[in-house]
């Protein structure tokens, strides 16, 4: 065996470990950011229509209690422009770290 090889695995997997470890944010965060403090004049109605879902699951969306899905990544393309891939990743992001969080407590 290549003692270089199990070291350059040691390494990738702790820089693996710390990327997971960077705090992450839900992306609601993101799109309170670069969309909703650009968009100041729109009601929460007015944006649910936009996205085409209802005001509760907007407000639980901004509240960090809807986790998005790919219908919801392409709604939220076509609203901001970010592309669906963009807040997959971050929803994905968030979601490893979470578990990160979780995985750590035990």
């Amino acid at each position: 065996m290549d003692i270089l090889a199990i070291i350059d695995d040691k390494t990738a997997l702790k820089a693996k470990e710390r990327s997971v470890l960077k705090p992450a944010f839900h992306p609601c965060d993101s799109f309170k950011r670069n969309y909703l403090s650009k968009e100041e004049s729109y009601t929460h109605e007015v944006i649910a229509t936009k996205l085409n879902i209802s005001a509760k699951d907007l407000a639980q969306f901004l509240n960090s209690k809807i986790n998005i899905d790919a219908d919801f990544a392409a709604r939220l393309q076509n609203l901001t422009g970010f592309s669906d891939k963009t807040w997959l990743e971050l929803q994905n992001r968030f979601n490893l770290f979470i578990a990160s969080i979780a995985q750590n407590k035990q």
